[in-house]
């Protein structure tokens, strides 16, 4: 039987993170800490982000979980061709989830969709960033089974 305080949904209930580490909650005011939960839209953005941040095959109990990004950097190509494969990987990794219906659109940040879908990434120019820095971001905009439409920044580096 599941604990009626813990809150349940098509999109989940998991531990909080920040930055990758758990959250320590004061829960109902009370001196004595917990672990903070996270549930519905705020937790699939989480679990996507952590899916996407962790590399493929690189979990012991689901060696399928993660992103390939070792595979995408392998040859030397064009921009858009990295782009292309990076974009192809993700597609993958997203749609592995039960909770996503449709990946309706990636965007990169030197593509000029992108300052309109994550402002907070925006400082002017989004491609320069990654041109200074090595690193690049991505928007995916996905449709969950419950029909919310979702982004989920992702972020990578270049070898």
């Amino acid at each position: 039987m599941s604990d009626p305080a813990v809150p349940t949904g098509v999109l989940g209930t998991s531990l909080a993170l920040v930055h990758g580490d758990f959250v320590l909650a004061s829960p109902d005011g009370s001196p004595a800490l917990d672990l903070a939960l996270v549930s519905g839209q705020a937790n699939f953005v989480q679990a996507m982000s952590v899916m996407i941040g962790t590399p493929f095959g690189s979990d012991p109990i689901n060696i399928n979980y993660g992103l390939d990004v070792a595979s995408i950097f392998t040859v030397a190509n064009k921009v858009q061709s990295i782009k292309d494969v990076i974009r192809l990987n993700l597609v993958k990794s997203l749609a592995a989830d039960d909770r996503v219906r449709e990946i309706n659109d990636i965007v990169f940040d030197d593509e000029p969709d992108f300052a309109a879908l994550a402002p907070d990434l925006v400082g002017g120019d989004p491609g320069a960033s990654a041109r200074r820095t090595r690193q690049w971001h991505a928007v995916a905009l996905l449709t969950t089974v419950t029909s919310d439409q979702q982004r989920v920044i992702v972020s990578g580096a270049t070898p």
